[in-house]
């Protein structure tokens, strides 16, 4: 969380506080963390990359 206060834009930060809150089986936290992710990686060098891990991670959230 703290990293996120420091770097507001960094999609990265968002991306694994999602992890965390999956970890902690909260899947209504874990899904804003990524949709978070989502929206900054967007703007990121490396969004393909990250377009895949955001969407497997969504879907470990839904269960799917």
């Amino acid at each position: 969380e703290r990293s996120i206060s420091l770097d507001t834009y960094n999609g990265q930060n968002y991306y694994y506080m999602a992890e965390a809150w999956i970890m902690k089986d909260n899947k209504q936290q874990a899904m804003e963390f990524n949709q978070l992710a989502e929206i900054y990686l967007k703007s990121d060098a490396n969004w393909a990359d990250w377009a895949i891990l955001v969407t497997k991670q969504r879907e470990r959230i839904l269960g799917i």
